[in-house]
């Protein structure tokens, strides 16, 4: 069970203003404190105030093995389509070479190798060693020579299976080494013990070519956004899904159909010690057997992302690990010296060499075995690291240290990436090793009151390159199916808001398990989704609309000089103005905007809370300008403008 107390910091707040108005996590007998004053009872003399933008640790909530708080989930908004289940079996004791073969290489029976599909293999050897997890004892690795010349070296990665629960063991553990072929046509795989310098037979293999996009890029067209290799703009539309409740695979298959079903695609991922990490005191340093039902856990989540179309921000570390003030998991941690470690404080991490070769270690086993998915937006070294005391020199130089490391074992090149909670570092994010930055922000306010000014802060930080919202919430201490914002108001706004801001995805809320679930809020994903598909936002950029009324309502705009996406939201529409409160629906606006080449265009309407295309109009741009008639609504109100 984790309950951990955070500490609620914020920029420009005294600490101990906001000790009085934020809580953590209660005991697990008791319901989470709230964070804030209850709102449908609102007393302005309890109301902080707060800064501009409210930088908070993440939400930790119990751990998987605890139900005492969590509320009963609910079914998705509609009924997932089916999904394919993952295939499970549990492999034969192998049977080991002739002494004069000591090391033979096969490809998984069955296995039709494709253009951005896994092709797995299974290597056997007569090599005993007593650590298969480090490469000082036995470094085995495959070497693949592609269609065109090109070779890549990958190592293989000491694999055990488990029965289709995920609980027990089932067959031998043996080596494994996985590919993902980027050409089609004829190619070479060798098995390699470097150390020992020892090379099996080399086979051949076809590769069949394919349509898939590809791995996830920079996009060229437009470094605020991403791409697939195809070229295709991927913006995700997602939420955190950081770890299971109570059953793991089902947990994650039943949070990622109603995802699917709603047209999101993008989660995050924590490799946290409670959920899918690999290393911590159970195991001691650089010895992972007692953590392979972890990462056969995830394994299966890669595939279920990978029939989902969802990709995977995966987080390598949290703060709390090496943290002993806010969500403090550094007692617990196997590189204390108090644990057999070598660090008497945490930040001894990033700077003990001891240190550093463990976790390179760990690194090139998580690159071998989860390297090869296209699934993969992001390897994020740190969640939230200001949250521990490693200094910001010192951390710039171990991730100059630790990407030459990860490249090495990553020949697909996934973008890197890293999170903070508040007081984000220029010299970081700045650095070209970390392929884009990322905001987290809880704070109760309308997104419309802070977003803005939060993109411009992270542009200035890192200019040129894609913004992740990878967090977002009412609350940093806990949103239930008790919360005041039962509708989702929130998530709504922040969904929408974001994209229109330019942020490289919609904002990401953090409350997947205890909010969004049991109320049943995966609506608000397909209201966003529906309304883009088929865009390329790359191609737009923000711009400049004008209400006749702008004290009632918002319009912000995406667009070029032939195509205008509009959003217009009432200004009452936020997470304290539920109901009744809203008022009438708003009639007689009239928008007008600039930008847009001279000629006809065709207007069509959306309405974001039924997620459907209304009625189409016409319209002119004369002089760059045109002026539109508002259809009467009462939340907000979208449009796509194009060409007729």
């Amino acid at each position: 069970m984790k309950n951990l107390t955070t500490a609620k910091l914020m920029m420009g707040v005294g600490i101990s203003m906001i000790l009085a108005f934020l809580a953590g996590c209660a005991p697990q007998t008791q319901s989470p404190t709230p964070a804030f004053p209850n709102l449908a009872s609102p007393n302005p003399t309890l109301t902080p105030s707060l800064p501009l933008q409210t930088a908070l640790p993440s939400p930790v909530i119990p751990s998987p093995t605890s139900e005492t708080t969590t509320p009963a989930p609910s079914s998705p908004t509609q009924e997932p389509s089916p999904m394919p289940t993952v295939a499970i079996h549990c492999p034969p004791q192998p049977t080991p070479p002739p002494g004069d073969q000591p090391l033979t290489l096969s490809l998984t029976p069955g296995v039709q190798p494709a253009v951005y599909a896994l092709s797995e293999f299974d290597l056997n050897t007569t090599v005993k060693v007593k650590n298969p997890f480090d490469p000082a004892q036995i470094d085995l690795v495959v070497n693949y020579t592609a269609p065109s010349g090109e070779t890549l070296t990958i190592p293989a990665f000491w694999y055990q299976a488990y029965d289709p629960t995920g609980s027990e063991p089932c067959g031998a553990p043996g080596w494994k080494a996985r590919l993902t072929p980027t050409l089609p046509g004829k190619w070479t795989a060798q098995a390699e013990i470097r150390n020992l310098k020892i090379k099996s037979a080399a086979i051949t293999f076809q590769v069949a070519p394919s349509s898939a996009r590809g791995f996830i890029r920079i996009n060229a067209k437009n470094p605020h956004y991403f791409a697939f290799d195809n070229g295709e703009t991927y913006f995700p539309v997602g939420l955190n899904i950081g770890w299971w409740k109570s059953d793991p695979l089902r947990d994650y298959r039943r949070w990622m159909d109603a995802l699917h079903t709603n047209g999101g695609s993008l989660i995050r991922v924590w490799m946290a010690d409670w959920s899918f990490g690999i290393e911590w005191q159970d195991t001691g340093l650089g010895d992972y057997s007692k953590r392979e039902r972890q990462a056969w856990l995830l394994d299966q989540v890669f595939q279920m992302a990978s029939q989902r179309n969802i990709n995977i921000d995966l987080v390598l570390l949290n703060h709390g690990a090496f943290s002993e003030t806010v969500n403090p998991e550094w007692n617990a941690n196997p590189y204390n010296v108090a644990n057999g470690g070598m660090c008497q404080t945490p930040e001894c991490f990033v700077t003990n060499p001891q240190a550093q070769d463990y976790f390179k270690r760990r690194l090139r086993y998580i690159a071998a075995r989860w390297g090869y998915s296209p699934n993969l937006l992001a390897w994020e070294w740190w969640n939230e690291v200001n949250w521990t005391p490693i200094k910001e020199d010192d951390l710039v130089n171990w991730i100059k240290v630790m990407t030459v490391e990860l490249r090495k074992d990553d020949p697909y090149h996934h973008l890197v990436t890293i999170s903070y909670a508040a007081n984000s570092s220029k010299k970081v994010l700045d650095l070209p090793e970390i392929s884009f930055t990322q905001v987290h922000l809880y704070d109760f306010r309308d997104p419309s009151l802070s977003f803005g000014d939060i993109y411009q802060e992270m542009e200035a930080l890192a200019p040129g390159k894609p913004i992740l919202f990878g967090e977002f919430g009412f609350s940093a201490s806990i949103e239930d199916a008790k919360s005041y914002d039962r509708d989702g108001t929130h998530l709504h706004n922040g969904l929408w808001e974001a994209t229109f801001k330019g942020f490289a995805s919609t904002a990401m809320y953090w409350w997947w398990d205890t909010y969004i679930e049991p109320l049943n809020l995966w609506g608000q994903f397909r209201s966003i989704s529906t309304f883009l598909h088929g865009e390329d936002l790359a191609t737009l950029a923000p711009g400049q609309a004008v209400l006749s009324n702008s004290l009632v309502a918002q319009a912000l705009t995406l667009q070029n000089n032939t195509r205008l996406l509009l959003w217009i939201k009432n200004n009452r529409y936020e997470a304290a103005v539920t109901g009744a409160m809203l008022g009438d629906p708003l009639h007689g606006l009239e928008v007008s905007s600039t930008g847009l080449k001279d000629g006809k265009y065709q207007v069509t309407w959306y309405d974001p809370t039924t997620s459907k295309w209304l009625d189409s109009v016409p319209i002119e741009v004369k002089d760059g300008k045109f002026n539109l008639p508002v259809p009467d609504f009462l939340k907000d109100i979208a449009a796509r403008i194009i060409p007729r």
